[in-house]
């Protein structure tokens, strides 16, 4: 730890993904605030291979037939938040108001048994984009409700297909996120309620959603790492 502050006190200039890592380093450091920049990392997908005129294509309106669906990717269920996503499917429950979690990435064995749980599996975004892409662009929200995360790269990848998110203020998560129109940060650790009580209301009317979804499309370019470069390079020619 002593050789790592000091080639942070050495450095000319410290660049980090997030607001989180320039706290750690101002309060557990003692670095200078001056020399610090933050540059939020890309979507880790290949958009010249995406075709964005597909991604207007949006999930149904919820009902009793259509449930709500929420995406989870990430390899460590309990970290990445998926018990929360638990709580908040048996309040869906408690209200009879149909709920699906569909899950990316953690081996099946790992997981839970729950109704609301439909499994994906791994999918390999380099090999399977299509599929990566039409899963994802089928969710209403990803989710990040982590209980400790350095930034949250599956923000961005939901935000650069159009796809918004529903997360909490932990870690780096809130620097993956743009000002606006990119679907709700919730303070760190709420209730099942609180996130229910939201999401059935930007549900009514349907067109509320949809909105927020083509506004967000708009932005898509924020979250691509040709932006992540263009800010790495104003930084370093400071």
């Amino acid at each position: 730890i002593n050789r790592e502050k000091l080639n942070y006190i050495r450095a000319n200039r410290i660049i980090c993904r997030s607001n989180w890592a320039i706290k750690s380093l101002i309060k557990d450091y003692q670095i200078e605030k001056s020399k610090i920049s933050v540059v939020p990392g890309g979507a880790n997908l290949d958009i010249k291979k995406i075709d964005r005129s597909k991604l207007l294509s949006f999930p149904p309106k919820p009902s009793i037939n259509n449930p709500i669906i929420v995406g989870f990717i990430g390899l460590d269920w309990e970290r990445n938040g998926g018990n929360f996503l638990l709580k908040l499917a048996d309040t869906f429950s408690d209200n009879d108001v149909p709920f699906e979690i569909r899950v990316v990435g953690p081996a099946e064995n790992n997981l839970p048994k729950h109704s609301c749980i439909k499994y994906v599996g791994f999918i390999d975004k380099f090999l399977n984009l299509d599929l990566f892409i039409n899963e994802l662009k089928s969710w209403h929200f990803g989710t990040l409700f982590s209980k400790a995360e350095a930034f949250g790269i599956s923000n961005r990848e939901c935000l650069i297909l159009g796809v918004p998110v529903i997360c909490h203020d932990i870690g780096g998560i809130s620097s993956t996120l743009p000002k606006s129109n990119f679907g709700k940060m919730f303070d760190a650790n709420p209730s099942p309620l609180v996130v229910y009580n939201w999401l059935m209301d930007i549900f009514n009317p349907y067109e509320k959603y949809i909105s927020l979804r083509k506004e967000l499309l708009k932005q898509h370019k924020s979250f691509a790492w040709d932006k992540t470069i263009n800010n790495l390079i104003k930084v370093l020619n400071k």
